[in-house]
């Protein structure tokens, strides 16, 4: 009797357990949310997705923002070494 209570004891943690586990991460696509600035890294933009920055792209072709997974969020600058990518309208 007591190895069938253990068990269900063993059970019920393992549930109660994974109520305060943290979700999946919501965002498992090709489109992370970054840190954007201006081309000339002078301006912070904001965090957003990518395509949600190249949205707000003016015209076809041309840089209009660069993303950044990290920034020195005193000073609003990005750390350079994690740079991922630019933001451009393809059409």
């Amino acid at each position: 009797m007591k190895k069938y209570l253990s068990g269900i004891l063993a059970i019920a943690f393992a549930i109660a357990g994974s109520a305060f586990m943290a979700p999946p991460s919501v965002n498992t696509t090709n489109d992370p949310v970054l840190h954007w600035f201006t081309p000339n890294l002078q301006t912070y933009l904001g965090q957003r997705t990518v395509s949600a920055e190249e949205s707000l792209c003016p015209g076809a072709g041309n840089v209009c923002a660069k993303g950044y997974e990290e920034i020195d969020e005193e000073e609003e600058t990005p750390i350079t070494s994690t740079f991922v990518t630019d933001a451009q309208k393809s059409n």
